[in-house]
């Protein structure tokens, strides 16, 4: 296993392990990196970086020792995820479970069946779902059943995470609160309350990013980082 992958340290919460972003500023912004045994949620505008740091997280799990389950709905590129690997490639590919769902339904179907995988033997590590929100998007009805079938999948993502002690790290759109004047991730209240940890990507003049932590179990709500997307992922 790769030290530079895994970070554990003790809190008022114990033993808390934490798989690093690939980027030492992201990881310190997050106090180590991502949280096993929680949800993460990365939001934010198409091309603020999610899918980006979701790669990377990809790479540094496989590189750790694990296998990731990678539920895909927004056409991940193989050639980014090539870039972001780099002489790790190969591994990588190799050890990503890919599945890309066709509508909300069989988005909770594969997350159902990719779930099931979780034992000893299969050595998946990582969970990711990126992006958890877009079909919700797309079939929103008056009825509100789409809301039904994203309870359902945070439910099995957030029970899986706990019995398992894995991170799970699912992306989502965004739309602007006209009442607030803010950005604010699809899904409402059910989503951030799942979510142990919220991270919010921006698109900022001069071609870079910014990631604001708004909330998380012990650290400061509000802090934020620069960032620049590169072939080799966030820097």
């Amino acid at each position: 296993m790769h030290a530079e992958c895994i970070y554990i340290h003790s809190d008022l919460y114990g033993t808390v392990t934490m798989l690093s972003t690939g980027s030492a500023r992201l990881d310190s912004l997050l106090g180590g990196g991502v949280e096993d045994g929680t949800i993460t949620l990365l939001y934010g505008e198409g091309g603020s970086g999610k899918t980006n740091l979701c790669l990377m997280l990809t790479k540094s799990a496989i590189l750790g020792g694990s296998k990731v389950l990678y539920i895909d709905t927004e056409g991940v590129s193989m050639e980014r995820l090539s870039q972001i690997s780099g002489s790790d490639t190969e591994r990588v590919s190799k050890n990503t479970l890919f599945s890309e769902p066709y509508d909300l339904r069989e988005q909770t179907r594969l997350i159902s069946k990719g779930i099931k995988l979780l034992d000893n033997k299969s050595r998946i590590g990582l969970i990711t779902v990126d992006s958890l929100t877009m079909f919700f998007r797309m079939t929103r009805t008056e009825d509100g059943d789409e809301r039904k079938d994203l309870n359902e999948q945070l439910g099995l993502l957030l029970n899986a995470a706990r019995k398992f002690t894995i991170p799970v790290v699912i992306t989502s759109q965004v739309y602007t609160d006209i009442v607030n004047g803010t950005i604010e991730p699809l899904g409402g209240h059910i989503l951030q309350h799942a979510a142990k940890t919220i991270l919010r990507l921006d698109r900022i003049p001069g071609g870079r990013r910014k990631a604001t932590l708004m909330k998380h179990r012990h650290l400061r709500e509000g802090a934020f980082i620069e960032f620049t997307i590169t072939a080799g992922g966030v820097e």
